[in-house]
């Protein structure tokens, strides 16, 4: 053998390679005078917009989470009282701002799910 095999392509990647081969299955697009958009492909390309929107609010969300609990770690884990006042209080000032940031994610993520049922449902 000649080494390892190449790594698989980073997700972000992966997923623009996916949504190419889904385009290149549908029939190639003449003039717009020609193949007139219907309401039915103008919905469903909304639809993967927010399925997209919602993956990546989801993938936020994931990260913020285990940057919350990463901290909350750090924080069990040393004592107060051998960390100056000043450096706890910086680490709890940046675990109220994770915890903030994950709140409003997880708002947006419930939103844009809410938002794509509906989409599903009409």
């Amino acid at each position: 053998g000649f080494g390892a095999p190449p790594p698989p392509p980073p997700p972000h990647l992966a997923g623009a390679a996916r949504g190419s081969s889904a385009g290149a299955s549908m029939p190639s697009m003449g003039p717009p005078a020609l193949v007139p958009c219907t309401g039915g492909e103008a919905r469903d390309r909304e639809l993967e917009q927010l399925r997209r929107e919602l993956r990546k609010a989801n993938e936020k969300s994931s990260f913020f989470r285990s940057q919350v609990i990463t901290l909350q770690q750090q924080v069990a884990s040393s004592s107060a009282p051998l960390m100056g006042a000043s450096a706890a209080a910086m680490q709890a000032a940046e675990l109220a701002r994770l915890r903030q940031e994950l709140a409003e994610e997880r708002v947006e993520r419930a939103a844009l799910a809410a938002q794509l049922q509906q989409h599903s449902m009409a």
